[in-house]
């Protein structure tokens, strides 16, 4: 069939309801409109490139009936002409004839697949609506570019609530990063999760310590009843099989003071346990999971630290 140049004001098209692209940048729709004025203004057509439309598939468009058009490939353009309101010129479309729905949505894939600038949510909500319309994955692969691990991925985003969805469309976190989010499974911690790791661009392994150490701290805790522990002076002579408590290190670390040989004045008492207590704090300051509460909960390195703090205080 044969393709047909016409020029159409912005409000004789519709876009199709499975483009990919849902909504656009101010700014981007901004500098299309602006870009389609200035054109206009030299007496040029406002776009470069016409936008392909349809009348339907398996409809012959006939100049001396009044269609109802549909956008294939343009999206943004119409987009940014819209912008304009009464002031948009015209914009010069291809009337393309389409024997079948499936044809249509190919030329659409392909149009998109070739922009840089389609989202990641986007990406994943086309390809989960092609698969529930019966299109198969390698179809789809072959009409995008994708690889099947990164449509895979996207997919996934796709299914993210909102909030979730959005760290990635913004390139906070990599995409890899959803295959350890999608295993929590109660959606608010989700979020709180994803916001708070894309915040800190954690890396993929980061992800899936935070993920696990959530999971730890939802799991019923087993308590042991402790055995008395026998006082004793120092760590020293302390049987093997004897468990030691904080007291124990701390008399232990006064002890290695008493003995030692250095003999000079110190602004505070008991060096030794200042030393291990700063360790303590300076590892800490320096831990990238720091801001996740929940995660320190899970560290048994971080209790004992914990429990090392309130014995200097005691």
């Amino acid at each position: 069939m044969t393709d047909h140049l016409i020029f159409l004001n912005h409000t004789q098209l519709t876009r199709h309801t499975q483009n990919m692209r849902r909504e656009y940048p101010a700014g981007a729709l901004r500098k299309m409109g602006i870009s389609q004025q200035e054109r206009a203004k030299k007496g040029q057509a406002c776009c470069v490139q016409p936008l392909v439309v349809t009348v339907g598939p398996g409809v012959e468009y006939d100049p001396a009936v009044h269609h109802s058009f549909t956008i294939v490939a343009g999206h943004l353009r119409h987009a940014g002409n819209a912008w304009l309101g009464d002031d948009a010129p015209p914009l010069p479309c291809i009337v393309r004839f389409y024997m079948n729905e499936a044809e249509m949505l190919a030329d659409m894939g392909t149009e998109n697949g070739v922009r840089e600038d389609v989202g990641v949510i986007s990406w994943g909500l086309y390809l989960k609506q092609q698969l529930a319309a019966g299109v198969k994955m390698h179809e789809l692969l072959k009409r995008t570019g994708l690889t099947l691990g990164r449509a895979e991925l996207l997919i996934e985003i796709a299914g993210l609530p909102g909030l979730a969805q959005g760290v990635f469309e913004r390139g906070e976190l990599p995409l890899g990063a959803v295959r350890s989010l999608r295993l929590v499974e109660n959606h608010e911690q989700l979020i709180e999760l994803a916001v708070k790791l894309g915040e800190r661009r954690a890396t993929l392994q980061q992800v899936d310590m935070a993920v696990k150490a959530l999971s730890r701290t939802h799991e019923p805790r087993k308590y042991e009843r402790r055995k008395p522990v026998a006082e004793v002076p120092a760590l020293g002579g302390v049987p093997a099989d004897m468990k030691a408590t904080l007291g124990d290190v701390r008399k232990g670390a006064a002890k290695a003071c008493e003995a030692c040989e250095v003999g000079q004045d110190l602004p505070f008492d008991e060096p030794a346990w200042r030393i291990a207590v700063d360790a303590v704090s300076a590892t800490c300051a320096a831990c990238d999971l720091k801001a996740f509460e929940q995660v320190c909960k899970a560290c048994p390195l971080a209790e004992a630290m914990r429990n090392v703090v309130k014995a200097v205080k005691a």
